[in-house]
């Protein structure tokens, strides 16, 4: 009996299989032939299709819509969260309104032009530092007030004997390391307790050292002279906390003559005489050994070994020898006699023991040792 199959043909089973003849993946992708010739359905995924991960969100190729959060910046101009401020191109740290967007302010350490004089943040209030509303500099040396309590001597002008560091001058080179540089009558604070001495600053004539220099002229109540042996005038000049004069070198000399006879300056020790050579008559220096000498020698402490400055250190009077000078009739402690020229040269020394006081002045000069 024949059977009418419902449409198409089967090709009969030629005994082979292949690849595809238990599971054939049909061309519409809607349903899989099994050998069995029974048909299931299934779902495919093309590569342009999206898929939902386990969590929910989409994967694949297809393209994104979601937009990156805009990130705000310091300096658009726009006020934005976190900002005091945002004057854009304008921001800047001596501005009202800083490179960090803040406004600016008495105490952030950053000085606004035109509206504050200075800021140092922490220590605004402090000594030596900005005041606390940054309008001016705080307690500090220079404002003419004294702080004992922060180390200060003084806080006054040169002429007054203080110095920009406000501690008190107490030589000539304090005062020409002070970045002063012009002759003249300074006050020294000398001694302890502190005195104040009028003295005479050489600061010109060497670009390095500053030369001390205080005249002294005795002289009793009634005007009668008093002289002084080199020790007693060693003494006198001690109550200043100095010492008799010492030539250091020919600038040094050179310096000190000038002091003598050509500065009008007032002495101490009851005399009026403001300038005279008499007050280079007798110096500081002395034999070290009693009856030794170099006579004929140039009398200085490079030619000169036999003799030394009282103070130690070098000492200068002339690079030119004296016949018979210095002699050997010296004595502890005493001074030669020195006569000098009008142009600041020796003109003549004399040594003699004169009952163990050597020469003796009415004039003389102290300084400080300096050289």
């Amino acid at each position: 009996m024949l059977v009418a199959l419902a449409s198409g043909c089967v090709e009969p089973f030629d005994g082979t299989t292949s690849a595809t003849d238990s599971d054939t993946l049909s061309e519409s992708g809607d349903s899989i032939a099994t050998s069995s010739g029974v048909m299931t359905s299934t779902t495919t995924t093309t590569p342009s299709e999206s898929t939902s991960s386990s969590d929910g969100s989409e994967t694949g190729g297809g393209s994104d819509s979601s937009t990156e959060p805009v990130v705000e910046e310091c300096g658009n101009g726009k006020l934005d969260e976190g900002e005091e401020c945002d004057e854009g191109d304008a921001n800047a740290d001596d501005g009202s309104c800083t490179l960090a967007c803040a406004a600016a302010s008495c105490g952030d350490g950053l000085v606004e032009t035109g509206v504050e004089f200075c800021d140092d943040g922490t220590m605004n209030g402090k000594y030596s530092f900005c005041n606390t509303d940054c309008t001016a500099l705080g307690p500090h040396c220079g404002d003419g007030e004294q702080q004992s309590g922060q180390g200060e001597e003084c806080d006054a002008s040169i002429t007054e004997g203080c110095l920009e560091n406000c501690t008190y001058a107490r030589s000539c080179q304090d005062i020409k390391d002070d970045g002063v540089n012009f002759d003249g009558e300074y006050p020294l604070h000398l001694g302890d307790p502190l005195e104040v001495v009028a003295v005479y600053c050489d600061l010109e004539t060497d670009p390095v050292r500053g030369f001390t220099f205080l005249k002294v002229h005795l002289e009793d109540e009634n005007d009668n002279p008093l002289s002084a042996s080199a020790t007693q005038a060693e003494s006198f000049c001690a109550n200043y906390t100095m010492h008799l004069l010492v030539t250091r070198d020919i600038t040094h000399l050179g310096a000190s003559f000038r002091a003598a006879a050509e500065v009008d300056f007032d002495p101490v020790g009851g005399g009026s005489d403001t300038k005279r050579k008499e007050y280079l008559t007798i110096l500081g220096v002395q034999p070290k050994t009693p009856g030794e000498s170099c006579v004929g020698d140039a009398f200085n402490s490079a030619n000169c070994p036999e003799w030394e400055a009282r103070n130690g250190g070098p000492f200068f009077v002339t690079s030119v020898g004296s016949p018979g000078q210095p002699a050997t009739s010296n004595c502890p402690g005493c001074s030669p006699y020195f006569i000098w020229n009008d142009d600041g040269s020796l003109s003549s020394m004399e040594v003699f023991s004169n009952g163990g006081k050597g020469a003796t002045s009415e004039y003389f000069m102290c300084d400080l040792g300096e050289y």
